[in-house]
């Protein structure tokens, strides 16, 4: 049986991490005037996950 509440939460986490990593690489960016692979790199953010927050920035 699906624990929908536990799916739920998952989710939701993950779309709060996200968007602590994007505000992160957005003060990182803006602070320190640096582009968005360098501040990826500084947040230790995975090479293969580079590609998805350059489209979240683009939003």
């Amino acid at each position: 049986m699906c624990d929908y509440g536990a799916y739920v939460e998952k989710k939701c986490m993950e779309k709060g991490l996200q968007k602590g990593v994007y505000t992160s690489l957005c003060s990182l960016m803006e602070n320190l005037k640096i582009d968005l692979h360098e501040a990826m790199k500084l947040l230790n953010v995975p090479e293969s996950e580079y590609d998805h927050y350059a489209e979240m920035m683009k939003s």
